[in-house]
């Protein structure tokens, strides 16, 4: 049996269809270098409509784009000549410190500063950190900046402008249908399994008995109809704190939660205008831009949105319930990022007023890592993991910022995982811990 909050499977790696347009939930594609099982899992699933597609991101720093994700000589040379020069001198004093002085700075802020220097700080990495977490750098963790600045050690920065001066392509995968045809042929395949799938159905309650075993699972479907089923096994991908708070334990006992979410608002456009490059996604990491990215799926595929006279873009806003962009009228939000796209010269031609506009708002898309966020994440899971036929499995459900091939592949190894005769849990452990060696792939 597979419950599914939203009325259709694939949650944010879903794609819709609204008037005659189609739309995925934000910007999702398939990074090459994934795991071989994954590609075969991938290339199962989409046969002839897996598209390889060459990859022309494109970041903004300083109103002037450069290819994404950016090199760190890009990011170097952005600014101009007197932030090159700031940029590297500060970069080469923040290097011999680092081995003349033993620290080890727990903090965004600090830590950022300590590996590329203050200078680079303030004009890249602060404002990518604001704009994304909505907080002050100096109270997130070091987790986010970790593989981030690894781009400016001085190996990587020689690989970065050996590959500079190739200009070699890189390419991307993606389902011809959109990110959501994954999820639909799973869906048809338990169909087909003569499996059971509610969607539109929302957990009430899991029960724990003192043998820390989960016997009940209560839950309400789409048309209000309560039922309680008996529980052998249950695999939760629900964000870590629906689960937390769905559990009822026999024994009375429930730690806090404690730990957060930041939201995305997801603006789709349908206007005349037409992008002025030729990329498919464009960054903006700088705070004076009200979006984060903005993409267009008919360059993805183009077998979606081919309408030629109408462009379809999805613009990404990182924003939280009762922020200022969260609760602005999708009118008034379109107005703003259409007249920010046309000043920055990512949108040409003329508007012929009748732009249309729409959006969703997700209140836990990426996991915000504060200070202290591990202790309170280890404090939680324990307490979850002592539940011998609960496994946990996912980006949303394991508090993790990474990709949907990240995500397949957990998926995998569970599945051969609870094929072995006689799986235990203490088995499973060590596999789950190098799920949190993940990292996003830009």
């Amino acid at each position: 049996m597979v419950l599914e909050k939203a009325a259709a499977a694939g949650g944010l790696a879903g794609t819709f269809a609204k008037d005659k347009f189609t739309f995925d939930h934000g910007s999702h594609r398939l990074h090459d270098g994934y795991d071989p099982a994954v590609g075969a899992l991938i290339k199962d699933l989409c046969g002839e409509d897996l598209l390889r597609r060459e990859r022309r991101g494109c970041i903004y720093l300083n109103d002037h784009g450069i290819p994404y994700p950016p090199s760190a000589f890009h990011i170097m040379t952005a600014f101009g000549f007197r932030d090159l020069f700031r940029f590297s001198r500060d970069l080469f004093t923040s290097r011999v410190r680092h081995w003349t002085v033993q620290d080890d700075p727990l903090d965004f802020e600090a830590f950022t500063i300590g590996k590329v220097g203050r200078s680079l700080y303030e004009r890249f990495y602060k404002p990518y950190a604001v704009k994304l977490y909505g907080m002050a750098p100096n109270e997130l963790s070091r987790d986010p900046a970790v593989h981030r600045v690894r781009k400016f050690s001085w190996g990587n920065i020689y690989r970065d402008f050996k590959k500079t001066l190739t200009r070699r392509p890189t390419y991307y995968y993606y389902p011809r249908q959109g990110i959501g045809q994954l999820s639909e042929a799973l869906r048809q395949r338990i169909a087909r399994n003569g499996e059971r799938l509610f969607c539109a159905s929302t957990i009430e309650r899991l029960r724990v008995a003192r043998d820390n075993r989960i016997h009940t699972l209560s839950f309400t479907t789409a048309s209000q109809e309560e039922h309680t089923v008996e529980t052998d096994l249950v695999v939760s991908t629900i964000p870590l704190d629906a689960l937390h708070d769905a559990i009822q334990w026999d024994s009375g006992e429930r730690p806090p939660f404690g730990l957060r979410w930041r939201g995305l608002r997801l603006l789709y456009v349908i206007t005349s205008e037409k992008l002025a490059g030729e990329s498919e996604t464009y960054y903006f990491p700088e705070p004076v831009v009200p979006f984060g990215r903005v993409s267009e799926l008919h360059r993805y595929s183009p077998a979606l949105n081919s309408d030629e006279t109408r462009t379809v873009l999805t613009v990404e806003i990182p924003c939280s319930p009762g922020d200022v962009m969260w609760s602005t009228t999708d009118e008034e939000l379109a107005g703003q990022c259409l007249t920010a796209l046309r000043q920055l010269g990512v949108l040409r031609g003329s508007d012929d007023g009748k732009a249309e506009s729409f959006s969703v708002r997700l209140r836990g898309v990426y996991p915000v890592y504060d200070l202290g966020w591990q202790e309170r994440f280890d404090r939680v899971y324990e307490r979850l993991d002592k539940i011998e036929n609960l496994y946990v499995a996912g980006r949303s459900a394991l508090f993790l910022h990474c990709n949907i091939d990240h995500c397949m592949l957990m998926a995998i190894n569970l599945a051969e995982h609870l094929g072995n005769p006689g799986a235990t849990k203490d088995a499973w452990r060590p596999i789950l811990r190098g799920f949190f060696n993940y990292r996003v792939r830009e």
